[in-house]
């Protein structure tokens, strides 16, 4: 069950920010309720059948980023593991590559959590295992490498929702993991690796042919004639 709102909570179409929520599903083709709320978190994320952003202080620019980003993760059927913060998604992967591709040392404790499934989900679950059949999963697809590609790339929607790199960029350091007083110091000296490299990553997306074809394809700039 959704945690109780804050009381004075703004939801679904009673606020100034519909507009720009509307534009940003219909770039992004997803769907969403948003609550408005004071709480000092930018923005958190409900999934279910009819799930719900909650914002946080901030500017219409910045939640428009934030929006686009939690409707980038349900659009590609990941909000549930962009809901979770980070040693939890990182425990869910795990047991995932342990299903997977498991190994002869390997707890046998992941089966156990497979029958205490539902049982139409734990079908689902082991069609999936069976369809693997067991192969190898590649060094590269740790869950710490998912959980950077599934932030990038919901950083990259940030951009196509607002189009405006530099309050793109704020609004990503305004999060709580990247929140730092100091943070156009460290971009220049290079501190801080993984920062820097989320958000030259985001840079250099924004200069790419890829970001300029992506906005042709939802229509937000036209095609030269």
């Amino acid at each position: 069950p959704r945690p109780t709102l804050p009381r004075g909570a703004t939801v679904g179409k009673r606020h100034d920010f519909h507009p720009d929520l509307r534009e940003a599903e219909a770039i992004l083709g997803a769907h969403a309720e948003v609550a408005l709320t004071d709480a000092p978190e930018p923005m958190r994320l409900w999934p279910a059948p009819a799930p719900m952003i909650v914002l946080g202080d901030g500017d219409h620019v910045h939640r428009r980023v934030w929006v686009a980003q939690a409707l980038g993760a349900l659009r590609l059927g990941l909000g549930r593991l962009a809901a979770l913060d980070t040693p939890r998604a990182l425990a869910l992967l795990g047991v995932v590559s342990v299903l997977l591709a498991p190994s002869p040392g390997d707890d046998p404790v992941e089966r156990t959590l497979v029958e205490a499934l539902p049982p139409r989900v734990a079908e689902r679950v082991n069609a999936v295992i069976a369809e693997v059949g067991g192969a190898a999963l590649p060094a590269r697809l740790t869950g710490e490498a998912i959980l950077d590609g599934l932030i990038r790339t919901t950083d990259r929607l940030g951009l196509l929702a607002t189009g405006r790199l530099r309050l793109t960029v704020q609004a990503i350091a305004q999060t709580p993991h990247m929140a730092r007083a100091d943070l156009p110091w460290r971009v220049r000296t290079g501190s801080s690796a993984g920062a820097l490299a989320r958000l030259q990553d985001l840079v250099k997306y924004a200069l790419s042919d890829a970001y300029r074809q992506a906005r042709q394809a939802s229509g937000i700039t036209l095609h030269a004639v």
